[in-house]
């Protein structure tokens, strides 16, 4: 037994001496100090990675909770939980819980249309209808004809009209009177593709002509509110100019 433990002991120290003799042989090789480093790097890599998964998981399990949990409340449950944030909640929270709401339903060229009109000056914008030689138009054929699609370098300039009245049910933009100092814009939009075809259209029509009503668009007060909340900061907006 004494020789068997003997033996044990004298070959534990030998290959532990003899592995320390190769790391240090293998550490005064050339580039040996570039191959741990990368090692090392590396190994800080996957530990981030796994750790990123892990957290991954986490939030996919909370929020499938959450999202089951929100499944099976009831409308009155729902209710109840409005009901008592309406009790609780400061003016700055209900202003955040509103604007949130309406950032949820805006499109980025609707966003791209809200910074063009930021400045709040007026916009021309013109109305379409179709009626009688004499009175008002009877009928809307198109609204909300303007130049600002192509100004605010939307990606969808064709759907303007569309935009500003989503814009206008959200509460964003307002709009007023023609304006005598935009003559030259509503001009611009007179002579456009949309109205020209309307008038190829209707023009040998003899009970009923087209109607153009101007008018202006702007920030209405909530825009501004809106806008000055939750405007990007410079850099973004520096980022997007480039």
């Amino acid at each position: 037994m004494n020789k068997r433990s003997s033996g044990n002991s004298l070959v534990l120290p030998a290959s532990g001496g003899l592995a320390a003799r190769m790391v240090g042989l293998a550490r005064r090789l050339p580039g040996a100090d570039l191959i741990e480093e990368a090692m090392k790097d590396l190994e800080e890599r996957l530990l981030l990675e796994l750790h990123d998964r892990l957290e991954s998981i986490e939030r996919g399990r909370l929020f499938e909770h959450a999202e089951h949990r929100a499944e099976t409340l009831s409308a009155r449950d729902k209710f109840q939980m409005l009901w008592r944030q309406a009790h609780e909640q400061k003016d700055a929270t209900a202003r955040e819980c509103l604007f949130l709401r309406i950032v949820d339903q805006l499109t980025p060229d609707e966003a791209r249309l809200l910074a063009l009109m930021s400045a709040g000056d007026a916009f021309a914008i013109i109305h379409v209808g179709l009626g009688a030689p004499v009175g008002g138009a009877q009928r809307r054929l198109c609204h909300n004809l303007s130049t600002l699609g192509p100004t605010a370098g939307l990606r969808r300039p064709e759907d303007t009209p569309h935009y500003l009245s989503h814009l206008r049910a959200l509460g964003l933009v307002e709009s007023g009177a023609e304006d005598k100092q935009l003559e030259s814009h509503y001009q611009r939009i007179e002579g456009g593709l949309e109205i020209r075809g309307l008038q190829k259209r209707y023009e040998r029509q003899r009970t009923q002509r087209l109607k153009l009503q101007r008018a202006t668009l702007k920030l209405s007060a909530l825009g501004r509110e809106f806008w000055a909340h939750c405007q990007p900061g410079d850099d973004e907006a520096k980022d997007q100019e480039c």
